[in-house]
């Protein structure tokens, strides 16, 4: 999972369900796979905005459910809060954190593309493989083939930003100070990647959901439904 600085949506599913993600980052375009250690870094005392804090870890030792350095005393209170920390290429230096960032920068056709968008930095920053619980609904198939979800984490803050938008569409992005209810994570998922190889019953009735929607021949319910068989 990256966090962005900008998200689209089609529509969203009524229904959620629960789900665990796995990359904390910040904005970008498409990028090339990365692999990780399964030995995430230290976690980073809380003195600065975009430190990555934890205190417990899931089966694998990857932190679990953490937060943000400005978040340590109040949960709602989202990153970049300083004025340094607010350009899109700030919270990745050490200004903002104390912990090593790993850079992907868009090259190529990407960086032509990603060179529209407004900011300094087109890419993505990794600070480290995370697992978050949450519940997630449908988004949107968008134009670059990624297949996206709306991801809110069970304590509703955990890990988002001010430029996390919210997933009403009322929200106001990047600016300090509004409120952190209703912001969302997006969970980006390469089409190639989620509807080819996947052979198990649930990841199968999701990808014939998400093709069915795609070709108009579905609704988005029936995304919500196969997201969450049990309801």
């Amino acid at each position: 999972m990256d966090f962005h600085s900008s998200a689209t949506r089609d529509t969203f599913a009524a229904r959620l369900c629960p789900v665990l993600v796995c990359v904390i980052g910040l904005t970008g375009c498409s990028h090339a796979i990365q692999r990780w250690k399964t030995e995430p870094p230290k976690a980073a005392a809380p003195t600065k905005d975009f430190n990555v804090l934890w205190s417990n870890v899931d089966e694998n030792g990857i932190p679990l459910n953490p937060h943000w350095g400005a978040q340590d005393a109040d949960p709602q209170h989202l990153p970049a809060t300083s004025a340094v920390c607010q350009p899109t290429d700030a919270p990745k230096s050490q200004t903002c954190t104390d912990q090593a960032v790993r850079v992907d920068p868009a090259q190529g056709l990407n960086l032509l593309v990603c060179g529209a968008e407004v900011g300094a930095f087109h890419g993505h920053a990794n600070w480290t493989p995370a697992t978050l619980t949450g519940h997630m609904s449908w988004s949107n198939w968008a134009s670059d083939y990624d297949i996206n979800f709306v991801f809110i984490p069970d304590d509703l803050y955990g890990g988002l930003t001010t430029c996390n938008e919210t997933a009403d569409g009322t929200g106001t992005r990047c600016t300090p100070g509004l409120p952190a209810q209703g912001r969302y994570i997006e969970l980006e998922y390469a089409a190639d990647e989620l509807l080819t190889p996947v052979v198990t019953p649930w990841w199968t009735t999701l990808r014939e959901a998400i093709q069915h929607w795609a070709d108009s021949q579905g609704t988005v319910d029936d995304v919500g439904n196969a997201l969450n068989r049990a309801h």
